[in-house]
């Protein structure tokens, strides 16, 4: 199990598509570790309520083209 940080709210058990989606921010570093980290997750990479995981994995590689 790997620690989201202080500010993660996970999703329902049976959503495995959030889930997926979740994975995946875990496994390029991404945490819910103050209320702008969660901000920015939220805002600037998923960017809707139930995001596709390929448009997730696409908006990390954009931002981290940029960084």
């Amino acid at each position: 199990m790997i620690d989201m940080g202080a500010y993660f709210e996970p999703p329902r058990k049976l959503n495995v598509k959030r889930w997926a989606v979740m994975k995946v921010l875990a496994n390029y570093g991404y945490k819910f570790q103050s209320e702008d980290s969660k901000y920015y997750i939220q805002n600037r990479i998923l960017q809707a309520k139930n995001p596709r995981v390929a448009d997730v994995i696409e908006r990390i590689e954009l931002e981290r083209q940029k960084g």
